[in-house]
């Protein structure tokens, strides 16, 4: 019993320390973003008074110049994707001059405005973000991803190359800036391969809007709100959230059982040396009469306490063997969840067996220490 219940015991310990270390590892992944200190809203143009294309970017326009303008955001911009939040569309593109068999390379695309990299932090790798001079009516032009720069153009000289993304017209557009990776899916998937076009060119309907504030995002909340009231009285703004939040949704099932295996290898390892200490105590008790007698025929205090401890001990080795079995037989259902580690993590299986071992051995520590300090002569006059 006392073994089955160190080595279950072992078990959620390992799974624990698995999880921490998966949980640990996607916290510390370069996302290719900033989430600290960015508030997000959602904002839909419709009706009648949007139907043409300069009322939008007239719209987006002044509405990012109006929130620039405070004190409190350090930029601010509109895209119709989201790191985390709302995927980037998928299609594919050609490279003018290259021949290619099919539809062409994949590719991701997405709209953005000037400030949207500025707002999440996305590094400028070459060339430039988008800026005043990426208007309607002006030359298209296109900003890359730096895996597509390395993948398509890998001796450099993206800049001025001239690509045709399939989406919005078939215009091949001048690339004129390679930025960071983002992954946009979570921290434990690839990065988008990615387009960014010019929200202005584009005449996006739907947008998100990204700020970065030098205070707590969400006390923005009512200035976003006025601002978006000042350009249009009826125009409403939703799903208003900090990229914390969307950050934090990307960890929560992990998390959430990280959290779990946490609770319940605490109950166990509890549950565990309490049955140690319990039947190592009762083990001394029935054989206190024994012990009496030895250390009254000569045995030394420290020869029975070495004694008990063996006995004792081997029981707690069997259970750590039968849960290490255990354990690297079961934390392989753990498998879509890790990242990072192997469910056969020796770093992890190692300080869990430490760990267990350790608080084990302190269980049974003080029971063999009593049986040391048995007094022969008492023991001996009890019936």
């Amino acid at each position: 019993m006392v073994a089955a219940e160190v080595g279950l015991a072992l078990v959620l310990v390992v799974s624990a320390g698995l999880m921490t270390r998966t949980v640990v590892g996607l916290m510390q992944e370069d996302l290719g973003f900033e989430a600290d200190a960015v508030l997000t809203a959602q904002i839909s143009l419709s009706g009648a008074r949007y139907g043409e294309w300069a009322d939008r970017h007239r719209f987006w326009r002044e509405l990012g110049d109006e929130l620039r303008e405070s004190p409190e955001v350090i930029s601010a911009g509109f895209g119709t994707a989201l790191p985390l939040g709302r995927g980037p569309d998928g299609g594919s593109f050609r490279i003018e001059g290259v021949e290619w068999t099919g539809d062409g390379p994949p590719l991701d695309k997405m709209a953005v405005s000037p400030g949207y990299f500025e707002a999440l932090g996305v590094p400028v790798i070459e060339g430039r973000p988008f800026d005043e001079r990426d208007r309607a009516g002006s030359r298209g032009v296109v900003v890359i991803s730096q895996s597509v720069a390395e993948q398509h153009f890998p001796e450099g000289g993206a800049l001025g190359r001239r690509i045709r993304v399939g989406w919005w017209g078939e215009d091949f557009l001048e690339v004129v800036g390679v930025v960071g990776d983002v992954r946009f899916s979570g921290p434990d998937q690839e990065a988008a391969v990615m387009a960014y076009l010019p929200l202005e060119q584009v005449g996006a309907p739907d947008a998100i809007m990204v700020a970065k504030t030098t205070a707590d995002p969400l006390t923005l909340t009512n200035a976003v709100r006025s601002a978006v009231l000042a350009q249009d009285r009826g125009q409403p703004i939703y799903n208003v959230r900090t990229m914390e939040d969307y950050r934090d949704d990307a960890l929560s099932s992990r998390s959430a059982l990280l959290s779990l295996l946490l609770g319940l290898s605490a109950i166990g390892l509890v549950i565990s040396c309490l049955g140690v200490f319990a039947v190592t105590s009762q083990a001394v008790r029935a054989r206190r009469r024994e012990i009496g007698i030895r250390l009254a025929l000569g045995a030394t205090a420290d020869g029975v306490l070495k004694s008990v401890l063996l006995a004792e001990g081997r029981v707690i080795a069997v259970g750590l063997g039968l849960g290490l079995l255990a354990a690297v037989a079961g934390t392989r259902v753990l498998s879509s969840f890790l990242f990072g580690v192997s469910p056969l993590d020796p770093v992890t299986l190692a300080t869990s067996v430490v760990l267990l071992g350790t608080i084990a051995f302190l269980a049974i520590a003080r029971p063999a220490w009593v049986a040391s300090r048995i007094d022969p002569s008492g023991c001996l006059s009890e019936e």
